[in-house]
C-alpha cells in the first residue's frame, strides 16, 4: 500500500522474533550491499537503502541493478531499462520473477536449465547434512528424552571445501575447520515438540545441519563420518540421490529402557523408525543449479 502512494522503502523483511541470539536460520535475516564491514559503511548503506532484500532460511545472494544503479537506489533515466539478475542460492533455484507496481512483468525459469557434470570435469557443488527428528516427551508414551549430541566430520578426496553455510537454530552448535578439504561439526539436536508440526520453523531445535560447498571431480569420495555412521560415496553419486540413515539402534534401546520391549516384541515395526534419529544427506546440486545469472 505504501509504494503505491509514492513512498520510498528500504524493505529488510527480517523476521519479528524473540529468539536469544540473530541470524537464526529459518528465521527472516536482512541483507545488506555494503562497501566494507564497518559501521561507517553499513550505516551508509541503509540510508540509502541498499539494505537489498530479505531471506528466510538460507541466505540467497542476490544482486540486481537497472541501468548501473543497484535495487534500492532511486533515479531518473529515459533510456530504456537494462536489468542485470544474478542469483546464488543453497539449492537448486526454480525461477526468478520481476515485480513491477505489484505486478510479475517477467518470469525466468531456471529449471531444466542445468545438469549434473560429466565424470572428469571439475564441478562445484553444494551438500547439505541435517542430524535431528528422533522421539521427544509425550510422543508414544516416551516419558523423558534428552537432548542429542552429533559428532561428526566431512572430507573429500582431490578437492577442497571452499565455503560452509551454518542452518543453526539453537544453541550448541559448532563448525571447525581442519583442512582445506575437511571440517568436523558438532550439533545439539532438542527432543522433538508434540506440537512440532503446528509450530513456526524458528521454535524448533530439533534439526541442526550445515550445508558445505566443494570443489571437486564426480569422482573424489566423500567420506561422511557421524558418531556411529561412515559413509563413503563419490559427488557423482551424491548429485544424484539424497540419502536418509536412521540410528536404529539407538531408539531400539530407548524403546527397551522405557518400555521394557524388545523389537521382537514390538507389533508395528514403524515405532522404530518414527521416533529413530536421523541424519539426511541431500541431493548435492552442482553450481549451475544454484546459480543463475540474467
Amino acid at each position: 500500500d505504501g509504494l503505491s502512494r509514492g513512498y520510498k522503502f528500504g524493505i529488510i523483511a527480517s523476521g519479528d522474533n524473540h529468539r536469544d541470539y540473530p541470524g537464526v536460520w529459518g528465521n527472516g535475516v536482512m541483507a545488506v550491499f555494503a562497501r566494507e564491514l564497518t559501521r561507517e559503511s553499513l550505516w551508509e548503506a541503509f540510508k540509502k537503502r541498499r539494505v537489498y532484500y530479505g531471506v528466510t532460511g538460507d541466505r540467497i545472494k542476490l544482486f540486481f541493478s537497472i541501468n548501473g544503479h543497484i535495487m534500492g537506489e532511486s533515479f531518473n533515466s529515459k533510456d530504456p531499462a537494462n536489468i542485470i539478475v544474478e542469483a546464488i542460492g543453497a539449492h537448486a533455484i526454480d525461477r526468478i520473477e520481476i515485480i513491477r507496481n505489484g505486478r510479475v512483468v517477467h518470469t525466468y525459469s531456471h529449471s531444466g536449465k542445468w545438469s549434473i557434470p560429466h565424470r572428469d570435469e571439475a564441478v562445484q557443488a553444494k551438500l547439505r547434512i541435517q542430524c535431528g527428528w528422533g522421539t521427544g516427551t509425550g510422543l508414544y508414551g516416551f516419558k523423558k528424552v534428552e537432548s542429542k549430541t552429533w559428532n561428526g566430520s566431512i572430507e573429500i578426496s582431490d578437492g577442497e571445501i571452499v565455503s560452509v553455510e551454518p542452518c543453526f537454530t539453537h544453541f550448541g552448535q559448532e563448525l571447525r575447520k581442519v583442512a582445506n578439504n575437511r571440517w568436523a561439526f558438532t550439533f545439539t539436536t532438542q527432543p522433538r515438540s508434540p506440537l512440532g508440526s503446528q509450530l513456526a520453523q524458528h521454535h524448533r531445535g530439533n534439526i541442526q545441519g550445515a550445508i558445505f560447498e566443494v570443489n571437486a571431480t564426480p569422482k573424489s569420495r566423500i567420506k561422511i563420518q557421524v558418531d556411529s555412521v561412515d559413509i563413503d560415496i563419490s559427488l557423482e553419486e551424491a548429485l544424484r540421490k539424497a540419502r536418509l540413515i536412521p540410528l536404529m539402534e539407538e531408539v531400539k534401546q530407548a524403546v527397551y529402557e522405557q518400555f521394557g520391549l524388545t523389537p521382537d516384541e514390538v507389533d508395528n515395526p514403524d515405532v522404530f523408525w518414527h521416533n529413530a534419529w536421523k541424519m539426511k544427506i541431500s541431493k548435492a546440486i552442482p553450481r549451475a543449479g544454484y546459480h543463475a545469472k540474467l
